[in-house]
């Protein structure tokens, strides 16, 4: 049989092109076997001798480096620990407050006298509310 422009014929077994690939001008075809000179298809890798080896040696050390990291940080942190947990209470006091001040700020005309207002007013309700 003679081969056309359209039509390919497969290569034979023992030769250099006896391992066929995907053909780019046929997308969505099937992948095709390799071919070996006895015409067995041979068995892919398998265990850690694949090449996903490098892969999971790699995240393995990048979690490694995240755990050292963190345990550095920890150890940094923790003695003022205290002191950034009352920093951010505060911070979210403040945003908390503020829209209240905006409020009273144009009624006073002082800002100054509004956040004393407003955090005095807060102060009172939570000391009322504790006894």
């Amino acid at each position: 049989m003679t081969a056309t422009s359209n039509e390919r014929q497969p290569p034979e077994v023992g030769t250099p092109d006896a391992v066929p690939i995907d053909d780019p001008q046929e997308p969505g075809a099937p992948r095709a076997k390799a071919l070996m000179a006895d015409g067995a298809t041979p068995l892919p890798p398998s265990g850690p001798a694949g090449p996903r080896l490098a892969e999971s040696t790699g995240h393995s050390a990048h979690l490694a480096a995240g755990v050292a990291l963190l345990w550095v940080i920890w150890h940094v942190v923790s003695p003022i620990l205290h002191t950034l947990v009352l920093f951010a209470l505060a911070a979210v006091l403040a945003f908390a407050l503020s829209g209240p001040v905006d409020m009273l700020t144009p009624r006073t005309g002082n800002r100054l006298l509004s956040i004393v207002a407003v955090y005095l007013l807060v102060g009172m309700v939570i000391v009322a509310g504790i006894s």
